[in-house]
């Protein structure tokens, strides 16, 4: 008998157990298995396209599901949806995205549009002071935000903001609340994604990537650039499975403990960019699923005219092995 070695379209088609070509099949615990399929979540139809959701914890365990529109924020309550908007809706976004994250008991989100929402039950409101953001994520007490526009600098695709330390309501710079701003300069581009990696915030541009280290008073937070000419293509292709962060760059798959990158995807790579719909690659959204230690990918393939995402690639980065979950979603 001859083990499948999972999905690998760039192998030589002649390696014993290599899949070339496959359609709902993913790599398990034991083997390839079949990608499982939707189910209904007893949920009736948003009132308009999600454009952004995510799942958040309070303190007290009190679980919280909020999905951004192009104008609203809508939270599931039960087997319904509630509109959970600040008062007048948001300025709408049609192809952007809302970003989440939980601070303590505060729900925060982020359409990069309006400054930053805050709720901790109920409907959200502005955080006064807090800028407009692309992308927004906690670690280590801050609340960051990156990719910004505010009063004072205006739009700034490369600056970076952490609120007070333990207070997400501050968001003017002092040395005695922490809250502190600041450029990456050392490489061209905007920031395209941050991620926390344990205490660390890590900071993505399409082809660099910098650590954030706290440092304290009075530099707060330090960033120094990882040596490489490698980056993330946006906020949601990059996934964290706790001890790491496994994302799509603009060349490869890679893996990145806090240390150094490490290529993973040289087995689909080629296949996988030509299969990608480039117009569209910053619409990717990646999922973790941590029983089965897989990251799936979801994309707008060439088939897609319209950008829609109707293909998935599955990494099972316990088995380092892939494999393709053809799905519209």
């Amino acid at each position: 008998m001859i083990p499948f070695i999972g999905f690998a379209p760039d192998l030589d088609p002649t390696t014993p157990g290599v899949i070339t070509d496959c359609s709902m099949l993913i790599p398990g615990t034991k083997g390839m298995r079949a990608a499982p399929r939707a189910v209904d979540a007893m949920l009736p139809p948003l009132p308009s396209p999600a454009l952004g959701a995510a799942a958040l914890t309070r303190l007290d365990n009190g679980k919280r599901l909020i999905v951004g529109m192009a104008t609203q924020l809508w939270e599931r309550v039960a087997f319904a949806w509630v509109n959970v908007s600040r008062a007048g809706g948001y300025t709408t976004i049609t192809d952007n995205r809302w970003r989440f994250a939980q601070f303590g008991n505060a729900s925060l989100a982020s359409n990069s549009a309006d400054p930053i929402q805050q709720s901790v039950a109920g409907a959200f409101s502005d955080i006064a002071g807090a800028p407009k953001a692309q992308i927004i994520e906690a670690t280590q007490g801050f609340v960051f935000a990156f990719n910004t526009d505010d009063p004072t600098y205006g739009d700034s695709p490369d600056r970076w903001w952490c609120s007070g330390i333990y207070d997400h309501t501050v968001w003017t710079p002092s040395i005695a609340s922490q809250c502190a701003t600041g450029r990456l300069l050392d490489s061209p581009g905007e920031i395209r994604a941050g991620r926390a990696l344990g205490s660390d915030m890590i900071a993505y541009k399409e082809r660099s990537m910098y650590i954030g280290r706290y440092q304290g008073p009075p530099v707060v937070w330090a960033w120094q650039m990882v040596p490489g000419e490698i980056g993330a293509t946006n906020q949601e292709c990059v996934v964290s499975i706790g001890t790491a962060h496994v994302f799509i760059g603009w060349d490869n798959f890679y893996i990145f403990d806090g240390t150094r990158p490490q290529a993973i995807g040289d087995s689909v790579k080629t296949w996988f960019f030509r299969d990608l719909n480039q117009n569209f690659r910053y619409r990717i959204i990646g999922q973790h699923d941590p029983i089965s230690g897989l990251v799936t990918w979801y994309y707008p393939s060439n088939s897609s005219v319209d950008g829609s995402i109707d293909s998935a690639i599955v990494y099972n980065y316990r088995r380092n092995q892939w494999g393709r979950a053809n799905r519209r979603i």
